[in-house]
């Protein structure tokens, strides 16, 4: 699955994939232990990879109007949380907090109250 993920990142045509894989791709690459690679996903500049307005994920011209459909929202929360919370099976001490995210001291995360996924 590291493989995998890495993969994806080099060969995906991202403008051209939807708002939930970023998020999904994100939490793949975390509980492969490469919370950089994590963060990358989430944060990609990519035409897809951003909110409108009205809170959808752009996909194309003309599709800006998406009135109930956000998947990419609850994938965005998601990939967050288990990154912050950790998952079943997945880094303990001396890891510490927030597993998902690069320990290069860039990121300073603060969490509390997360169950760790399953």
């Amino acid at each position: 699955m590291a493989a995998t993920a890495r993969a994806v990142r080099e060969k995906w045509a991202f403008a051209r994939i939807w708002g939930w894989d970023y998020p999904t791709a994100a939490m793949c690459a975390a509980r492969t232990l490469q919370p950089e690679l994590a963060v990358d996903f989430l944060t990609m500049a990519a035409p897809t990879n951003r909110f409108l307005s009205n809170g959808a994920n752009f996909q194309r011209e003309g599709s800006n109007a998406v009135p109930c459909y956000y998947p990419g929202n609850g994938a965005l929360l998601s990939a967050i949380a288990l990154m912050a919370g950790g998952w079943d099976a997945g880094p303990t001490k001396p890891s510490g907090p927030a597993p998902g995210f690069p320990k290069d001291g860039k990121w300073n995360v603060r969490a509390e109250g997360f169950r760790q996924f399953i």
